[in-house]
């Protein structure tokens, strides 16, 4: 005989998966502020910094440096999983039951806008940076320079992703 739960005991599992998935959003969202806050910071105070012969480059700090590599490394990879950018290889679960391959599940839209934020963002500060530090040349840290070709990269993924082979097995 099956066990049945009370409309309490459901209503509670739902509430507490509404509430893990508000907290994900919410942690999402606040480490997409972070990157966003922390990159725009670093290029006004570039903007604004003028080398002299004693302090050639900006000079930020350790702390700051290594907060900034890591939010730009996560936000970086996790907006190219999500336009597809990163997947190399066709792989499939198993032939016989039709599953899509990982590039297609990756090439799948989704409906979160906390994505469509990300990619925008990522998008617009590293277009920024870029121009930050083609105007500052050698001012600019080696962060910046660091985050402003990896920027490129995932630009050029992004414009590799568009023309990429489609699957002719696919198409219908």
């Amino acid at each position: 005989m099956a066990s049945t739960i009370s409309s309490t005991e459901r209503t509670a599992e739902y509430l507490g998966s509404r509430t893990l998935d508000h907290l994900r959003i919410v942690s999402a969202g606040a480490f997409l502020g972070l990157f966003i806050v922390v990159w725009i910071w670093i290029a006004v105070k570039l903007l604004r910094f003028s080398p002299t012969p004693l302090h050639p480059q900006l000079e930020l700090g350790a702390a700051f440096t290594s907060v900034s590599g890591v939010v730009s490394g996560a936000v970086g990879a996790t907006t190219a999983a999500a336009l597809g950018i990163n997947v190399q290889q066709t792989m499939k679960k198993n032939a016989s039951d039709g599953s899509k391959s990982l590039t297609e599940a990756a090439k799948t839209p989704t409906n979160s806008p906390l994505i469509v934020v990300g990619v925008f963002s990522y998008l617009a500060v590293g277009l920024l940076l870029v121009a930050v530090w083609l105007a500052k040349g050698n001012g600019a840290p080696e962060v910046v320079q660091s985050f402003s070709v990896g920027a490129l990269g995932w630009l050029a993924g992004a414009f590799a992703a568009v023309f990429a082979p489609s699957d002719p097995s696919s198409q219908g």
